[in-house]
């Protein structure tokens, strides 16, 4: 579970049950932005890149940003405006990986030499730990995959009044906490649906 193949081997078996956009395919063995790279984030964009990999979660997709996108995905939270570097209430080791499909709610991976910390952007200015590990930020998401397209056809994660039903907010915390933790599913599901 702690290793980046083992999470992407998760991930990628529930991307081709449920034929998810995209593709997962070797990348550069260059790092593609100026900022600081750890060996999970190497790994991660070295073997796995993800080209238009989206995933629906029934409200707002999500999207990775591929090595093609990687500096501008960063740009686009400078407080400059023009310079990849993260906000000023970022640490300087932040790289956004995930965004949602509109923007603005960055998955950001705090670059740490012994392992990366998830972090996500549910408001402007705050951040949720979600994940102390990109592995267990994959699991997760492979957790999430196989729910939300197995059992809840995507769009079902409504209840008859429109809201996110409760049936599912536990079954969410019940398949992603055994790798993020209580806290860091909660957080997770707040991100994704708070």
């Amino acid at each position: 579970m702690n290793t980046i193949a083992s999470g992407m081997e998760n991930l990628i078996a529930q991307h081709r049950a449920y034929a998810l956009s995209g593709q997962f395919s070797p990348g550069s063995a260059s790092w593609p932005w100026a900022g600081p790279a750890n060996p999970d984030i190497l790994a991660f964009y070295r073997h796995y890149n993800p080209v238009d990999v989206l995933i629906e979660t029934g409200l707002t997709p999500l999207r990775f940003h591929n090595t093609a996108t990687l500096a501008a995905a960063q740009t686009a939270y400078s407080p400059r405006g023009n310079e990849a570097l993260p906000p000023a209430h970022w640490p300087a080791n932040s790289l956004v990986i995930m965004d949602d499909i509109g923007g603005g709610r960055p998955i950001i991976a705090e670059l740490r030499p012994e392992h990366t910390l998830i972090w996500a952007q549910h408001e402007a200015g705050t951040l949720l730990r979600i994940a102390a590990s990109l592995p267990a930020l994959l699991h997760a998401l492979a957790a999430m995959v196989d729910l939300i397209y197995g059992k809840y056809q995507v769009f079902e994660v409504f209840d008859a009044d429109g809201e996110v039903s409760g049936a599912f907010s536990e079954d969410f915390c019940s398949a992603t906490s055994p790798f993020l933790g209580a806290e860091g599913s909660l957080n997770f599901f707040e991100y994704l649906y708070g």
